[in-house]
């Protein structure tokens, strides 16, 4: 059976603390699977529009991010940003573009092997800015 991969690409908004400073960040993330084709399905790997609805949930889109880390008066900002009703996801590592591109690979992977067996994440790039960027694949 023949293997093709699917790339998609999005972008999310998401804000966090580093140093005591406030940085918010508009990363272009882009994922690529690989997977067999399917006959039944013409071929495909996965219908876009699943793929894109999987991504879109294990971003961090409009979410603040922190580090478990983090000093005590980081947790008191994240915590009243949390009072605000603005969602927070916690992270046991530190906080870098690495950890969100090893952290969106397993939990995109997770929903995958839900929805469709046999499809894997190979690649995760995201960029952080033009210039800067992490990526994350299978070797």
């Amino acid at each position: 059976m023949m293997s093709t991969t699917v790339s998609y690409r999005t972008e999310f908004e998401s804000s966090y603390i580093q140093e005591c400073e406030l940085h918010s960040h508009r990363y272009r993330l882009e994922v690529t699977v690989d997977g067999p084709q399917r006959l039944k399905d013409h071929g495909r790997v996965i219908e876009f529009k699943d793929l894109a609805r999987l991504v879109n949930q294990v971003t961090f889109d409009k979410m603040f991010l922190y580090s478990t880390k983090q000093s005590a008066q980081e947790k008191k900002v994240m915590e009243a940003i949390n009072a605000l009703g603005i969602p927070v996801y916690a992270f046991t590592c530190e906080l870098s573009v690495e950890s969100f591109c090893f952290k969106i690979a397993r939990n995109l992977q997770s929903l995958l092997d839900e929805f469709e067996p046999g499809v894997r994440v190979i690649e995760v790039k995201l960029r952080e800015t033009n210039d800067s960027f992490a990526t994350w694949s299978i070797k």
